[in-house]
């Protein structure tokens, strides 16, 4: 199985790349892992704006662009459904197969 994350940013705190360095070493030796981080878009637009609207948008169609074909698509975002770990990978397990 390959997993390709995509990231809009940079992971800037030194913490949080050090964990996330910690989890990709654990996944390597069980499947294929790609990281991709996708260019933020510019400019400081107050949430909710029109302008943080359209920056998603412009975000959104950088990751469309940046996924082969084919790739099946999992969005993770804070404000959405949180599995618990053993379903994340029961789901992940149903892709395998398909």
């Amino acid at each position: 199985m390959h997993i390709m994350l995509l990231a809009v940013g940079r992971m800037r705190e030194p913490s949080l790349r050090g964990a996330a360095g910690e989890y990709l070493a654990r996944l390597r030796p069980y499947l294929t892992v790609t990281v991709r981080e996708i260019a933020e878009s510019r400019g400081n637009a107050a949430p909710g704006t029109a302008a943080s609207s359209a920056a998603m948008v412009e975000e959104g169609s950088r990751i469309l662009t940046s996924l082969p074909a084919g790739y099946r698509v999992f969005v993770l975002d804070p404000g959405g459904d949180m599995p618990t770990s053993e379903e994340f990978a029961r789901i992940l397990g149903e892709e395998e197969i398909r």
